[in-house]
C-alpha cells in the first residue's frame, strides 16, 4: 500500500477547493499543487491557489510535508511539525483508499480524510469544529498529464 500511496502523492494536481463555514459563506478556489520527492521517506506538497472574497481576488501558498514511515504517513506543517498521522491498514490495497486522522487543537476538532480515487485523483475533506468554528473544506485533486 505504501508503494501506491507514494505514487499517488507525486507530480503536479491541478485542485478545486470549496470551504463552507458560518463566518463568510462559501468560499471556492483554484490552483496547483505540486508533489516533490526530496528523500525516500518525505515528499514536499507545495499548493498555490487563488479565491474571490468581498470581490476581490486573493492568492495562497502553502507547503506541507508527508513523511512515510512504517505503517503510517504524517502530514507535516512548513515548519515540519506534526500536524496528521494517518494509519496505513494492512490490508489489500484497492481504490478506492480511504485515510483518516482526528485531532484536538485548543477546544477545535480537526477530522480530515484523505481519499485516494486513483492514481491520477484523490480528494481530502477537513471538518473542523469548536466554539468558534465551524468549516468544512472538501478539495479536489487531478494529476495534470505533461
Amino acid at each position: 500500500m505504501m508503494n501506491i500511496l507514494k505514487s499517488c502523492l507525486n507530480g503536479s494536481y491541478s485542485f478545486t477547493q470549496t470551504s463552507k463555514n458560518s463566518k463568510n459563506g462559501n468560499i471556492f478556489s483554484t490552483g496547483i499543487s505540486v508533489f516533490e520527492p526530496i528523500s525516500t521517506e518525505k515528499v514536499r506538497h507545495t499548493k498555490k491557489g487563488s479565491y474571490i472574497l468581498n470581490g476581490q481576488e486573493q492568492e495562497f501558498f502553502q507547503v506541507r510535508y508527508f513523511v512515510f514511515k512504517q505503517g503510517r504517513v504524517i502530514m507535516e506543517k512548513y515548519e515540519e511539525s506534526l500536524l496528521h498521522e494517518f494509519m496505513i491498514p494492512d490490508n489489500d490495497p484497492s481504490f478506492p483508499i480511504t485515510l483518516h486522522h482526528s485531532h484536538h487543537c485548543n477546544d477545535d476538532i480537526y477530522n480530515i480524510t484523505l481519499k485516494i480515487l486513483s492514481p491520477d485523483e484523490f480528494q481530502t475533506e477537513y471538518r473542523i469544529k469548536g466554539p468558534k468554528k465551524n468549516e468544512i473544506i472538501q478539495s479536489q485533486y487531478t494529476r495534470i498529464h505533461q
